[in-house]
Formats: structure tokens, C-alpha cells, sequence
């Protein structure tokens, strides 16, 4: 019906509303089908027949899809999930009308630190590699588009990242920590952490990751650093902390 076409509100409503309905429609469907409907408006969008708009907030929902889907699948699946999640935000970066935003990034992050904390070292490692591409390729984006604080990292962003660097320093199957992936992760949290500071993002929930990941000589000489590197010309520290 010409007349009556369904609007892009609508649109992320019925998206929305399957990737809640987790009873009738297996969540392990859910992205897939989302990805599906968008494909299908975007084909015809090219044909010329315009049903409606896609927006950052359509491809939003899917990467949230498969956040969950990340969350909630097997060990086996997991990684599978992350790697759709990338895709998805590599096809919004490519789109020539919808742009990603922070929360397209944070969704893909969320993804591969939950993903950097299971399986062997080798899918743990690709995780936490492409965590690290995604959040420097925000950084870049913030960096490009300053006059939009909307893009760059915040709070729960880094505390994403975060976690993602220092989950790979744990060995589920064993428990224990291997020395290579300790060093690794935690040279790269406290480096974050650093920059977590310059930009004011610091919060409760960052210091209580970090008291908790790390043993007490590695967040003690994390804090001092963090503060150290952003001390002004007369040695006052600049550190902002965010308290929401």
C-alpha cells in the first residue's frame, strides 16, 4: 500500500521487539533475522522503491542482537558472534547514509571483552586484537569530528575496553595466569587507564575493575602513573573523575 508505508520508528520498534521476544523466537535467530529485514529494505532501496530509511539506530539494534547473542550462546559460538558484531559496524562505516555512533562502537566492544575472557589463548588473543582496532578507530573518529563530544569515548567505554584487556590475562581453563598474557594486558590496561584520566573518564566502577584484575603493586603503580602523566606545569594533578 503506497499510501500507508511503514515509517523507520516503526521499523526499529518491530527490530526491538524481536530481539526482546526471546521465548518465541530463539535468541540465536534473533540477529540473523534482524540482518535479514534490514538486507531486504536496503536491496530495495537500491532498486529505487524507498519503504524507509534505515538509520544508525536500525544497525544499533543488531549489533545489540549480537551482543546478546554473545552473552548468551555456547563457548563454540561465541566468537562467531563478535566477528558478526565487526561486520555489522564495518558495513555501517562503509554506508553511504548511516554513520555509527559511539553506541554502535560500545556494542562491538562489549562483544569482543566478553569473547577476550573464554576459549584457547589464539581466540582470546584475536578477541582483545580486534577490541584494540575497534576502540583506536573511535579514538581516530573523535580526533576527526571534535566538534562532536557525542564520539568520543566515555566511561563505560573505557570500562569496556578495559575489561576486555585485562579478562586476557586469566586462563580459564587453568585458572591461572600466563606470563606473556599478563604482561601484555596489563602494559595495555595501564596505558588506557592513562588516557581514562586525561579524559576525565574515571569512575567507580573503572577503579573497582582494576582493584580487582590487577594484584596490589599493579593497580598501586597503575594509580600512581595515571596520576603522574597528567599533572599540570606546577605539579597539580588534572585527573577528572566521573561520578555518574
Amino acid at each position: 500500500n503506497t499510501a500507508c508505508r511503514p515509517t523507520t520508528i516503526f521499523f526499529n520498534s518491530v527490530l526491538e521487539a524481536w530481539l526482546r521476544n526471546d521465548y518465541q523466537h530463539p535468541l540465536a535467530t534473533a540477529p540473523q533475522r534482524m540482518e535479514k529485514a534490514v538486507a531486504y529494505v536496503e536491496n530495495e532501496a537500491k532498486k529505487g522503491n524507498f519503504i524507509l530509511d534505515p538509520n544508525a539506530e536500525t544497525y544499533n539494534l543488531i549489533l545489540h542482537a549480537w551482543y546478546r547473542y554473545a552473552k548468551r550462546a555456547k563457548p563454540n559460538e561465541i566468537h562467531m558472534a563478535w566477528k558478526n558484531a565487526r561486520r555489522v559496524l564495518s558495513q555501517m562505516s562503509d554506508h553511504k547514509r548511516v554513520h555509527p555512533n559511539l553506541r554502535s562502537y560500545t556494542f562491538v566492544l562489549l562483544a569482543c571483552s566478553h569473547a577476550a575472557g573464554i576459549g584457547d589463548v589464539n581466540e582470546r588473543t584475536e578477541a582483545l586484537d580486534k577490541a584494540i582496532e575497534v576502540f583506536y578507530e573511535l579514538r581516530e573518529l573523535a580526533d576527526n569530528r571534535k566538534s562532536d563530544i557525542s564520539m568520543s569515548p566515555n566511561h563505560i567505554s573505557y570500562h569496556t575496553f578495559l575489561s576486555a584487556c585485562l579478562k586476557l590475562s586469566r586462563d580459564k581453563s587453568a585458572n591461572k595466569r600466563s606470563t606473556d598474557e599478563v604482561e601484555k594486558s596489563t602494559k595495555l590496561a595501564k596505558l588506557i587507564f592513562q588516557e581514562c584520566c586525561g579524559d576525565g573518564q574515571v569512575d567507580k566502577n573503572i577503579l573497582k575493575l582494576l582493584r580487582k584484575e590487577l594484584t596490589k603493586d599493579e593497580f598501586r603503580r597503575c594509580l600512581l602513573d595515571g596520576a603522574r602523566n597528567n599533572l599540570d606545569n606546577d605539579g597539580m594533578l588534572q585527573v577528572k573523575v566521573n561520578d555518574k
